[in-house]
């Protein structure tokens, strides 16, 4: 018994502790394709409290997250990305309506 709850201990607590201590937003960072068109893909990385994306087109451009969002500033304004925890996408406005990327496999 005594060997159960130590090998559940060591299993458990690391698991614990890297839930509980992941930043806001990391659920954005990955690989990413849209579920409309496979060549339009977007890798997230993060460095601090910043955010780069990367798009297909090898421009890379910041964003920072507040209010569950990622906020990319833009000439107009920012545009929001979202992400949906249910289906494991991010929702982004597109040109012809929402976009939605999977998390690559």
């Amino acid at each position: 018994m005594r060997t159960l709850r130590t090998a559940l201990a060591s299993i458990l607590l690391p698991l614990v502790l890297a839930i509980g201590c992941s930043k806001p937003g990391s659920e954005f960072v990955g690989k990413w394709v849209n579920s409309g068109d496979s060549t339009d893909t977007m890798q997230i990385t993060r460095t601090g409290d910043q955010f780069q994306i990367i798009g297909s087109d090898n421009q890379p451009m910041n964003a920072t997250f507040s209010d569950g969002a990622l906020h990319v500033p833009m000439p107009m304004g920012s545009v929001d990305m979202k992400y949906d925890k249910g289906t494991d996408s991010i929702q982004t406005p597109g040109l012809f309506g929402t976009a939605q990327y999977k998390r690559a496999k």
